[in-house]
């Protein structure tokens, strides 16, 4: 993995955190990892990780079916969602417009 895409999850990571920091949740980092632990008090403690290829996509374990985890997953597909879509209107606001070859002399 290329450190600009390890700083590219890690901004990811902490931006999901940021999120659900503002729900009530724990998050702490985990050392070395792209992993983060969640917590929040009344429920069952969870991890999201970032998943190499073949997956390459966030994960959060354990993988089981309970309410508190579904609503936890959805509150972290809004946030992704969030902060993709920032990241693609900001890239796309540093295009310049295309050279004008036709005058040189300007």
């Amino acid at each position: 993995m290329k450190h600009t895409d390890w700083l590219r999850l890690k901004s990811e990571g902490d931006g999901i955190c940021a999120n659900l920091r503002q729900q009530g949740y724990q998050c702490r980092k985990q050392t070395r990892r792209l992993s983060w632990k969640l917590s929040k008090e009344g429920q069952d403690d969870y991890v999201i990780t970032w998943l190499p290829a073949p997956i390459n996509d966030w994960s959060l374990i354990p993988n089981n079916t309970s309410p508190a985890r579904t609503q936890l997953w959805q509150l972290i597909e809004r946030a992704l969602n969030q902060i993709r879509g920032e990241i693609k209107t900001t890239s796309s606001q540093h295009h310049s417009p295309p050279e004008d070859y036709s005058r040189p002399w300007a």
